[in-house]
């Protein structure tokens, strides 16, 4: 089924992810210590919380429910100022990000369980709960990527949490692209990108018209919507 998306604007980049078929907001967790894994990590803008103009720092620090569990369902240990690195898994994302902020966290990590798809994250949705009481901005990050983070936990890891995800250069989607010449009906096959939801999937596609325009963005198959 064909679904269309009409923008009028001047400059038009999107970024469209297979995960649940919808728009997911990526956002950059850099790592600005230790020296050995520092570098940028992408992941997905919960669907609760602030999704723009945030900027937070601070050091990762897992919660513990006094058993030794890092789920997050319950925390008693203080993570007052931290930014909290909580597993999925067991208790819904906004029970996870409800009790960080409780807790005093100044940001919430989500590290993705998902083994088998291990390069994947996916937009948390905030179930029955009110998404306007999260004041914290809550991140997934891959399951590889936590992984190598959390390896480094006892040498203090400091993070910067920005919605600012890759920028692509003109013709480049991900790891592959597609370039667009001008107006027209363009088919692209399917593109892996690491940063895509349930299979991994997603595509760049930037449009800029020289004058105030209407672009038209289509998909079909397995479809946004």
């Amino acid at each position: 089924m064909l679904k269309s998306y009409i923008f009028k604007l001047l400059a038009f980049t999107a970024f469209l992810a297979a995960a649940n078929y919808s728009f997911a907001q990526l956002a950059t967790v850099k790592v600005d210590a230790p020296a050995n894994i520092a570098g940028d990590y992408y992941g997905k803008i919960a669907g609760f919380g602030p999704a723009d103009a945030f900027s937070v720092s601070g050091t990762l620090a897992q919660p513990d429910d006094g058993m030794g569990s890092t789920l997050g369902c319950t925390i008693t240990n203080d993570i007052s100022g931290k930014v909290a690195l909580i597993d999925r898994g067991t208790c819904g994302f906004y029970v996870k990000a409800t009790n960080a902020q409780a807790a005093g966290a100044i940001a919430l990590v989500v590290c993705n369980n998902a083994v088998a798809n291990p390069y994947t994250s996916i937009v948390m949705g905030a179930g029955t709960g009110d998404p306007a009481l999260i004041t914290i901005p809550s991140v997934m990050l891959s399951y590889n990527d936590c992984v190598k983070i959390k390896a480094e936990l006892a040498n203090g890891v400091t993070v910067t949490i920005s919605p600012d995800g890759p920028i692509p250069a003109a013709g480049e989607a991900c790891e592959t692209a597609t370039v667009v010449p001008g107006p027209g009906t363009y088919t692209t096959p399917d593109m892996v990108s690491g940063l895509g939801g349930y299979a991994g999937h997603g595509a760049w596609f930037s449009y800029t018209p020289a004058a105030n325009t209407l672009a038209t963005v289509s998909s079909c198959g397995g479809g946004i919507n």
